[in-house]
């Protein structure tokens, strides 16, 4: 019997999907970031349909971002993290269960 090596995502227990409005340069600078934060397993954007929409006066873009965290306190870290960088790049951020059709 070999034993199964497990891959990063594998050990990976937790998986944060979080949507990012704003324009596409907010979104990758957050991936960027996320990166290099201690327990980030991956980061990935996720190949949805990009939402547009025109509000407060500038367009935006929606990106769907999805973060392969290895344990709670990682996911705790990472969602403080992102919804602070966000708002200091004048973007959103929403934590969300899934991606879907209810997206803007």
């Amino acid at each position: 019997m070999t034993a199964h090596r497990q891959t990063a995502i594998e050990a990976a227990m937790h998986t944060m999907r979080i949507r990012i409005i704003g324009d596409e340069t907010r979104a990758e600078t957050l991936m960027n970031m996320l990166h290099a934060m201690d327990g980030v397993a991956q980061v990935e954007e996720m190949p949805l349909p990009r939402a547009g929409f025109n509000g407060n006066g500038g367009n935006h873009a929606v990106s769907h971002i999805e973060v392969a965290v290895a344990d709670g306190a990682a996911a705790h870290r990472i969602r403080v993290f992102a919804a602070s960088a966000a708002i200091l790049m004048d973007a959103s951020a929403e934590f969300v269960d899934r991606f879907g059709a209810e997206s803007p």
